[in-house]
């Protein structure tokens, strides 16, 4: 993973190894039944013996696969934001700063909108994370915001405007405006995905042209 150098197993709190006999697909029928449901009814709704209930099995029998429902969580967290962070890096650093940020825009909201249940648990079951958890996924957020600020920074280079501090607060509310798409589209918009995305880009293109006031209290 490529979040801090902390040992996966602390924050995971891994349970004991799981008998020869428990497959595989055991695993990741409980994460995919666990997703939709903390997704649907909220982390702090669903019970472990709820999650076991929709899926069949003993309560105790889930601690051969996980060590609590909080580290379950986690793990759905992680592995959203570390694909999100591979996305990202993928993005052409030779490319012009506006085909840039076009494609951190658009890469940010198709991943959302292939992973929905598990951007619902970022937006919103986020602070249910343990504090050394949290610091872990925060440091995979610092990752992302860095690549957008870089990008940034090229953008303003050519514009040639904004003082250095203006990028960090500027980068926050773009990434705001990314992470917020899921809660406010509905999935059944009359307007084309490609419509939707130039105009979130537009807006966000346009936050890079407003006055450096804007950026300060």
């Amino acid at each position: 993973r490529t979040g801090m150098n902390v040992p996966i197993n602390t924050l995971l709190e891994s349970p004991p190894s799981t008998p020869v006999d428990d497959s595989h697909s055991t695993s990741q029928a409980i994460r995919k039944t666990a997703l939709a449901m903390f997704a649907e009814h909220g982390f702090q709704a669903v019970s472990l013996r709820k999650l076991a209930s929709a899926l069949g099995l003993h309560p105790g029998s889930l601690y051969c696969h996980i060590k609590n429902k909080h580290a379950l969580l986690f793990e759905l967290i992680e592995d959203y934001e570390d694909d999100l962070l591979e996305a990202l890096q993928t993005i052409t650093p030779d490319s012009s700063p506006t085909e840039r940020l076009k494609a951190y825009v658009e890469t940010s909201l198709t991943h959302q909108r292939h992973n929905l249940q598990r951007a619902t648990l970022v937006n919103h079951e986020y602070r249910n994370l343990s504090k050394d958890q949290l610091t872990y996924i925060n440091a995979i957020k610092n990752k992302q915001q860095i690549l957008l600020e870089n990008i940034v920074r090229s953008c303003w280079d050519a514009l040639g405007e904004y003082p250095r501090e203006d990028i960090t607060p500027l980068c926050r509310c773009i990434r705001i405006i990314l992470n917020g798409v899921p809660d406010w589209q509905p999935q059944n918009a009359d307007l084309p995905l490609t419509v939707i995305d130039d105009r979130i880009y537009r807006l966000i293109w346009s936050l890079l042209n407003k006055p450096q006031s804007a950026f300060h209290t």
